[in-house]
């Protein structure tokens, strides 16, 4: 049996239910969404507290404009080295409750898909290590792929 007092000793996770706040979402930390939910998913997200990163995928056609996006969009310090390396390291300093929106990933994938997939391989490495030290702070972060081919479902009304 449940004690009310329990309620004070629980901590903080910082877990939000994003699937509650947004019905017809599939996956765990890597969404992929029709680029038409992009406004309510963007408004969901702000609500629940996410510090939002948008990535243009029209502009994503290669390595180097990849890096040339992702390192203002996470706010990578002036000193990023613009390499896959550079960024992996990078991603282990973020904080907070983060989600990367990846607008057009579409023409990202028809531009260079290895370049997409080893971004979002980077980004899941960094999401899904929960034992790594961050100090007090958690870490939540979610990761949307918006596109408008047929492999990019909306979600439920």
């Amino acid at each position: 049996m449940r004690d009310e007092d329990d309620d004070d000793l629980r901590l903080d996770t910082g877990w939000v239910d994003l699937h509650a706040m947004l019905p017809g979402l599939r996956g765990t930390i890597l969404h992929v969404v029709h680029a038409m939910d992009e406004a309510r998913v963007r408004a969901k997200l702000t609500e629940a507290g996410y510090r939002l990163a948008v990535l243009d995928g029209a502009r994503i056609v290669d390595e180097a404009s990849f890096f040339q996006q992702v390192a203002p969009a996470l706010g990578l310090p002036e000193f990023f080295g613009g390499n896959w390396d550079a960024y992996n390291d990078s991603l282990w300093g973020l904080c907070g409750s983060l989600a990367v929106l990846w607008r057009d990933c579409d023409r990202s994938f028809e531009g260079d898909a290895q370049t997409l997939f080893s971004a979002v391989m980077g980004l899941m490495d960094a999401g899904l290590e929960p034992a790594r030290e961050r100090g007090e702070e958690t870490f939540r972060l979610a990761v949307f792929l918006f596109g408008s081919g047929p492999g990019f479902r909306p979600l439920e009304s």
